[in-house]
């Protein structure tokens, strides 16, 4: 019981943490926020902190893996439920979870960390992959590195200008549009490696 109660104070704590360094992350860069200020917006002990991170970065790094993760758990849920896997489908699970995680989505991109949504769009790669195979064979691998690359790229610009314009549209009509534009590169692709 005891340790029960210990787990659940740790899990109270971490998330005091996150969602303090989330709002400051709003208002000034990373580098300019201070262990003290975090833990007082947090009313959470300097000490305490430093049992669970090093420093700010840390702290940062550990929220990012934290929302990739559970991005990464979304897509190996959905893909078990043995549904053909489609392109709309990976993006609307995307814009789906960034709405649902929109402030902490928001402070980390507002660091101009752009490489965080490529890191979560690249979590699609193999099951894109394994689509692109079943509809083209094996002979025009090659290709989807270049296909998914710059797909990858379009999704990320959109997602920031979403993000930017304060998701006005909602996940379904940003996936729809994202699907489009994604279908007529796939179209070209097509073309390109000789398929109709």
């Amino acid at each position: 019981m005891n340790e029960k109660k210990a787990d659940r104070r740790v899990r109270k704590t971490k998330a005091l943490l996150c969602n303090a360094l989330t709002k400051l992350l709003m208002e000034k860069e990373l580098r300019e926020i201070s262990v003290m200020e975090l833990t007082e917006l947090a009313d959470v002990n300097r000490g305490t902190f430093y049992l669970h991170y090093r420093d700010i970065y840390d702290l940062y790094e550990h929220i990012e893996n934290n929302v990739l993760e559970n991005f990464k758990s979304l897509l190996m849920y959905d893909s078990t439920k043995g549904e053909k896997l489609v392109i709309y489908s990976v993006v609307l699970w995307a814009f789906r979870f960034i709405a649902d995680n929109a402030e902490m989505c928001m402070a980390i991109l507002k660091q101009g960390d752009r490489a965080f949504l490529e890191k979560m769009f690249d979590l699609c790669r193999d099951k894109s992959l394994e689509e692109w195979i079943s509809k083209r064979g094996h002979s025009s691998v090659k290709f989807h590195d270049y296909y998914f690359s710059f797909a990858t790229s379009g999704c990320v610009g959109l997602v920031q200008a979403w993000l930017a314009g304060g998701m006005k549209e909602d996940p379904e009509n940003m996936a729809n549009m994202a699907n489009k534009l994604i279908m007529g590169c796939l179209h070209s692709v097509n073309n390109t490696v000789g398929h109709s």
